[in-house]
């Protein structure tokens, strides 16, 4: 098992229907297809309206992320994921769903928040 890359971040959005297009850019991103709910589990954890079909069989789930000051944020609203490997400027690419919200939002950041991770199978 390995820390899901950028790159395998990207093959599965578009295995899922995301363009390359989009893939590639920065952003909240594929909200007209919904393509976050082909990452999310149906679970009363998304809250109002945020599950999804879970078509890529990933299961995200709503666990938040941790602040650069310790705090909980967002747990039960949205789910954030860094990717490996962190670049030379130390930054990661990211990816973040929420309830209610169809996109997954992509960009880079310094890592001194807690996000979840996806784990792919070697």
């Amino acid at each position: 098992w390995h820390v899901s890359t950028d790159a395998e971040w990207m093959d599965t959005e578009i295995a899922t229907g995301m363009s390359l297009e989009e893939a590639v850019s920065l952003g909240n991103r594929g909200v007209s297809d919904n393509i976050a709910s082909r990452f999310k589990d149906n679970s009363p954890l998304w809250g109002f309206a945020g599950g999804g079909n879970n078509i890529s069989g990933f299961t995200a789930l709503p666990a938040g992320r941790i602040d650069h000051l310790g705090n909980n944020n967002s747990q039960g609203a949205s789910a954030w994921f860094w990717a490996a490997p962190p670049l030379d400027t130390g930054e990661r690419a990211l990816r973040s769903m929420s309830s209610g919200n169809g996109g997954v939002f992509r960009d880079f950041d310094n890592t001194s928040q807690g996000f979840s991770v996806r784990c792919v199978k070697d």
